[in-house]
C-alpha cells in the first residue's frame, strides 16, 4: 500500500481540528483550516506562476467561449433542468401542505 499520502493526512488534521474547534467562539474553526492550507500552501507548494501574478482590477469578458449552441442548452436541459423539477414541486407541495403553523406568527 505505501506511504500515505499528504493530502490524505493534511485533510485528516483539517478535520480532526474542526471538530475539536466547533464550539470554539474566539477561534473559528472554518478560518483556522483556511489560514493552514494557505500557509501550508506557501510552504511546501512549487510557487510555480508567482512572477505572472499582477495585482490590478480585471473585467471579466462577456462570453469568452462564445455563445452556447443547442447541443449546450441540451445538455443543461438534461442534466440541470429536469433533475430539478422533481425537487422543486416536491418541496412546493410540502410546504403548501405542510403549512401548520398558525398565522399570528408571521404579521
Amino acid at each position: 500500500m505505501g506511504p500515505i499520502p499528504i493530502g490524505i493526512v493534511i485533510g485528516i488534521v483539517g478535520g480532526v481540528l474542526t471538530l475539536l474547534l466547533v464550539d470554539n467562539k474566539k477561534l473559528p474553526a472554518g478560518l483556522l483550516v483556511v489560514l493552514g492550507g494557505l500557509g501550508l500552501g506557501l510552504i511546501f507548494g512549487t510557487h510555480e506562476g508567482f512572477e505572472k501574478l499582477r495585482f490590478g482590477i480585471y473585467i471579466p469578458k462577456l462570453l469568452p467561449f462564445g455563445f452556447p449552441t443547442g447541443a449546450d442548452f441540451t445538455f443543461a436541459l438534461l442534466v440541470l433542468v429536469l433533475p430539478q423539477i422533481p425537487m422543486t414541486l416536491g418541496n412546493a407541495v410540502i410546504i403548501f401542505h405542510g403549512n401548520t403553523l398558525p398565522l399570528r406568527q408571521f404579521p
